[in-house]
């Protein structure tokens, strides 16, 4: 099979993984394959496709076993290992790392790592340039410095990740208002005392009617403690989303629309994808991306009463 679509299955499987679809023998397959596919690759020069594979190997050693610790490391020999021969596709490193940190919750590391990647020679942060006419043919170019305003992709990703970062499991779900559907106030306040469930959905994903339905048989296990439901759409307009809300089970949830919400998606390092929280009683993060098995434990802490 060519490398590329041999990656991109592979790639499926562990996607596959993370959702809580495949055995815990599966995955294990799928990541030996992605590193004999990462050797092959590398043994061949074909050097993205190598460090594709590594990139792959690290965020799944991190969003399917959990090991944040040991993900990051592989990425950082990644950087030592390929960086002289593809220093372009160390971007991706950095961005998967970000990715991690922002998994773990871990603000402070993700800043440290936003600044080694500013001064490393794998920056895209090009410092602007001033023209300024000594003469009609001799202009004179001036370099300012680097800035917090730098103009680089990369360190842009990385700051979704580190609002991301600031909404992982363990923090307070932030403070929010808006008007729901209805034109109903919902705020954060609102979602003390029952546990809750945000949704950020997308109506267009080949995903939405299964995770729909995934959540509907979670909550319906719990009907004498059912968190409340507060559901965004990513890509309705108002009009659409009403004729959605009055279906089933949508029309036993709370609705925000995209512009209303806005701002809380901002702050969530949000940007049109699809998302879900699982908060306590106290609106604190139990989970984010929690599906399958993982989204009925979130569901049992985020209900349960006491410490």
């Amino acid at each position: 099979m060519p490398l590329e679509n041999a990656l991109r299955e592979t790639r499926g499987r562990l996607l596959g993984a993370e959702r809580g679809y495949a055995t815990d023998a599966a995955w294990r397959e799928a990541l030996a394959d992605v590193e004999r596919l990462e050797l092959r690759a590398a043994a061949e020069s074909q050097w993205s496709a190598a460090v594709s594979a590594l990139e792959l190997r690290g965020l799944a050693l991190s969003h399917i076993a959990g090991d944040h610790r040991g993900a990051i490391a592989l990425l950082r020999q990644g950087r030592a290992k390929y960086g002289a021969a593809a220093p372009a596709e160390m971007r991706r490193l950095y961005l998967a790392e970000a990715q991690i940190l922002a998994r773990a919750g871990d603000p402070v590391a993700l800043r440290r790592l936003m600044a080694e990647f500013r001064e490393s020679p794998f920056s895209d942060a090009a410092p602007p340039r001033y023209a300024v006419g000594e003469g009609r043919d001799t202009p004179l170019v001036i370099e300012r410095p680097r800035a917090a305003g730098e103009n680089s992709l990369t360190l842009t990703a990385m700051s979704k990740f580190l609002r991301q970062a600031a909404a992982a499991p363990g923090a307070p779900f932030p403070d929010f208002e808006a008007d729901d559907l209805e034109g109903r106030r919902v705020a954060r306040s609102s979602l003390v005392g029952r546990g809750a469930v945000v949704l950020f959905w997308v109506a267009g994903s080949p995903l939405w009617p299964q995770r729909r339905d995934e959540l509907q048989r979670a909550l319906a296990r719990r009907r004498e403690t059912t968190p409340l439901v507060l559901a965004i759409c990513q890509d309705l307009d108002a009009p659409a989303l009403r004729a959605a809300a009055a279906q089933e089970p949508l029309r036993n949830w709370r609705h925000l629309t995209r512009e209303s919400a806005a701002d809380l998606a901002a702050r969530l390092g949000l940007f049109g994808e699809a998302e879900i929280f699982v908060l306590d009683r106290e609106a604190r993060i139990v989970a984010r991306g929690a599906w399958g098995a993982e989204l009925s434990a979130a569901l049992d802490r985020a209900t349960r009463r006491g410490p």
